[in-house]
């Protein structure tokens, strides 16, 4: 069973591209700040920060519309991801996006199709398998690469 979120805030980075060998991902930072009512007025509540990764073609689209401060709505799976390093086990939520976009109740956005591409097809979302302690937040080249309903030649 996965646990699913949809999410609002703001990119508090720049959308980072990795492409690999058979795969393409994208990561960035999301952050939401909810709006509260202190004493009769209006105030910043605690800021919650998101890691979201996309791959294929949301990677691409992604990479191409987005940029730092943006405010976007993101829906995806939960994932933890683990790792060890010389300052001891480490674990971070993240979030593996299905869907990606402007939060139209902020702003208002034109969409526009993207060129086919033969190597992303619509429904390309293949994730690295290497969810490996060694490799904390990265996305590294050489990451292998899974989609559970894709049988992957080679593999």
């Amino acid at each position: 069973m996965d646990a699913n979120v949809s999410f609002t805030g703001n990119l508090g980075t720049d959308v980072e591209m990795k492409i690999g060998e058979g795969w393409r991902g994208a990561r960035f930072r999301v952050a939401h700040t909810p709006r509260v009512m202190r004493q009769g007025e209006w105030v910043d509540g605690t800021t919650t920060w998101l890691s979201v990764h996309v791959y294929g073609r949301l990677a691409d689209n992604c990479a191409v519309s987005l940029h730092k401060g943006d405010p976007v709505m993101v829906t995806g799976r939960l994932r933890t991801r683990n790792w060890i390093d010389d300052e001891g086990s480490h674990e971070q939520l993240i979030v593996v996006a299905s869907n990606v976009g402007p939060d139209l109740s902020r702003v208002s956005a034109v969409c526009r199709r993207p060129e086919k591409r033969a190597e992303a097809p619509l429904g390309d979302d293949r994730v690295p398998r290497d969810q490996s302690p060694t490799h904390g937040d990265e996305l590294d080249d050489d990451d292998e690469v899974v989609d559970d309903d894709v049988e992957l030649v080679g593999s």
